[in-house]
């Protein structure tokens, strides 16, 4: 699949998104917590005085995620992460599995008939999966029957894996800092 995004379309997207979610994350935090947790929450810029360096903060992705996937992928989306992945799942019930993928990261995978489409989650979020062996993974992974989605990076091996979820893969010690520009 190819979608014609060149890498200054890409940048700009990027950007923006980035902008969105610190505003999303600016101004919702205290009102997503449990009630007597707001106070530990990251304070909005209404609430802080700017100064004329900015507020200072630290922002970063959790340990947690979750995706929405139609109940006819759990058997091949559950084989692909337990399988390829080597990922445990953690929990089993009738309409949700949690993941657990390396140490610290788990995804939570809501079993829904409403679930984006395949072709809906390849305008959704993009991850990168690390891993020490990505020519090995890469081989697997395409023998599981997996696709690859041709993208203007060609350095990096992306696919979509069951359920939806696209990934770039790339080395677990590789220097990403020239995709960040």
């Amino acid at each position: 699949m190819s979608y014609g995004i060149n890498h200054a379309t890409h940048t700009k997207w990027r950007t923006l998104v980035r902008f969105i979610v610190m505003t999303l994350l600016l101004t919702t935090t205290a009102t997503l917590l449990p009630p007597g947790m707001a106070r530990h929450a990251v304070k909005t810029p209404a609430q802080e005085p700017i100064s004329k360096a900015g507020p200072v903060m630290s922002v970063s992705l959790g340990e947690d995620s979750k995706m929405t996937v139609r109940p006819s992928e759990r058997d091949r989306l559950e084989r692909f992460y337990r399988d390829i992945l080597r990922c445990n799942v953690i929990t089993k019930s009738k309409t949700l599995d949690i993941i657990q993928m390396g140490k610290t990261f788990f995804i939570g995978v809501v079993y829904d008939d409403s679930a984006l489409s395949e072709s809906d989650f390849l305008k959704s979020l993009w991850l990168d999966l690390r891993t020490d062996r990505p020519e090995e993974l890469r081989r697997k992974i395409l023998s599981f029957g997996i696709k690859e989605i041709q993208y203007w990076d060609k350095e990096h091996f992306y696919f979509q894996a069951p359920g939806g979820q696209v990934f770039r893969l790339v080395g677990k010690n590789e220097d990403m800092s020239k995709w960040q520009q």
